[in-house]
């Protein structure tokens, strides 16, 4: 937690890029979010001519942005659909992903996007089990995975989970 807070400290905007949507980012990292990112590098690189985009235009703008912010962070912060969504799209090699509520998250979907990170990028997961599990539906509980990965790998490997305060 101490080197997230330094790395929210720092001055380079792309340190640390928080994925997902606005309404459900914390007030601490919605300076961080991709989309703000983006923005506001726009917002830069144009001044008054973002104006004359048509919406189209500027939402591929945007996208790319988006695209440039994620390459070039060295921390990553997502949900566990985020996080697929990231690894399929991007090959970088970043210092960590950091998964929020990874105690949601199905083993197919927490495991996903471990293949499309470098070996050398942590993956934190984060998550409260006693808050909501995974929403999968009765067929799907039928094959065995109405637990979480989290649940699962709590059980596997006995101390790996801890509870911070």
């Amino acid at each position: 937690m101490a080197q997230l807070r330094d790395l929210l400290d720092h001055d380079s905007y792309t340190e640390v890029v928080r994925l997902g949507d606005r309404s459900k980012i914390l007030p601490a990292l919605l300076e961080r979010s991709a989309r703000k990112l983006a923005v506001d590098s726009l917002v830069l690189q144009l001044g008054d001519n973002i104006k004359k985009l048509r919406p189209d235009e500027l939402a591929r703008k945007i996208s790319q942005e988006e695209s440039f912010m994620l390459e070039g962070a060295r921390v990553i912060c997502t949900t566990p659909a985020g996080a697929q969504n990231v690894a399929d799209r991007f090959k970088s090699q970043w210092d960590a992903i950091i998964i929020d509520q990874a105690t949601q998250a199905t083993e197919p979907a927490a495991l996903g996007p471990l293949f499309g990170v470098s070996k050398s990028t942590k993956v934190i997961m984060v998550g409260d089990p006693r808050i909501l599990g995974p929403g999968v539906s009765n067929h799907v509980k039928t094959y065995g995975y109405g637990q979480s990965f989290w649940e699962r790998l709590d059980r596997a490997v006995p101390g790996i989970s801890r509870l911070l305060k």
